[in-house]
Formats: C-alpha cells, structure tokens, sequence
C-alpha cells in the first residue's frame, strides 16, 4: 500500500466511523423511545406484561422504572433532600466537604484541617449527595409499595420499560 493509498484508507475509515457513531445514537434513541413511550400503552391497552414470539423467541416483558438525578442546584435539591428525610431514607444522602487553598500553603491547610469549621482562611462548601443509582431504587420501591412520591417536585419521573430478549432455544 502506498503513502497515499494508507491516507486514504484512514480518512475513510474515519468518515465510517462517524457515520456509524451517528446511525448508532440515532438507533439508541429510537430504541428509548419504543421501550418507554411506544410499546407500553400498547401493553397497556392488550391488558398483558409480556409477549412471547413463538416463531422468532422474541421474548418482550414490561417493567416498572425510576429516573432521578440530584438537581445541582435550587429548590428541586432542597426539596428531595428534605423528602428523603421525611420518609426516613436520610442514610442515602452523603455529606461532602471540601476545601481550598493557593500554592505553597500546605502548613495553613494541615493546621486548617483539624479547625476547619472554625478558621475563615479557605473557601469552603458543604453538600449533599446522594448516588443516583440508590435514588432511583428508593423512589421505584416506595412507588411500587403505593406511596405517593412527589416526582414534579423532586425531580424524578417514573414510568413503564420494555425488554425485549430472546427464549433460550431448547435442547442447547
């Protein structure tokens, strides 16, 4: 392969690349929108959990899913915090601190360590966290109990999800 031909061969693959990146979120997103908005009313509305294909083994099911996310900022935070006391998950939320100062004042910043609540020489901030993964399943299982969750104020949405996967084949 000459110089040129290798150049070629590369930008080319390139250009593949970034189309197939396009088709693929393109793909991602139409499969979101099947399993969360179009295929579960469809359940609904057949009054059924699952589908089963016997011809291909195509094997659909519906479930129940949580979304949430720890706002950065504002009211929404506040008042998921303040839920998450409420209904005694308060254990979920991880307090951070943290602190900083310019270079060269390592001693400052040790001695502040052990006074830090005290010592006014750093910029420091206090929040809370909590994991989003953890989030998710509290709101899922208090839903799914038949608690009322403020999901609009929270943040958080809950809905319906659909998995598709195939039968095992039998014998194999």
């Amino acid at each position: 392969m000459m110089l040129a031909e290798a150049v070629q061969a590369l930008v080319d693959c390139r250009a593949k690349i970034k189309r197939l990146e396009g088709e693929l979120e393109l793909a991602k997103a139409e499969k979101k929108r099947l399993e969360e908005i179009d295929l579960p009313p469809i359940f609904l509305q057949a009054r059924t959990g699952s589908f089963t294909d016997s011809d291909t083994g195509v094997v659909a099911s519906k479930s129940l899913f949580a979304y949430a996310r720890l706002a950065k900022d504002g009211p929404q935070r506040l008042r998921l915090l303040k839920w998450l006391e409420d209904v005694g998950e308060q254990d979920a939320i991880k307090a951070k601190l943290s602190a900083e100062w310019s270079r060269g004042e390592i001693e400052i910043a040790r001695k502040a360590y052990e006074q830090i609540a005290k010592d006014q020489s750093a910029k420091v901030d206090f929040r809370e966290d909590v994991h989003w993964a953890q989030l998710q399943s509290i709101i899922l299982e208090r839903v799914k109990r038949g608690e009322i969750v403020p999901l609009d104020e929270i943040g958080a949405t809950v809905g319906d999800h659909v998995t598709i996967t195939r039968e095992p084949i039998r014998g194999i």
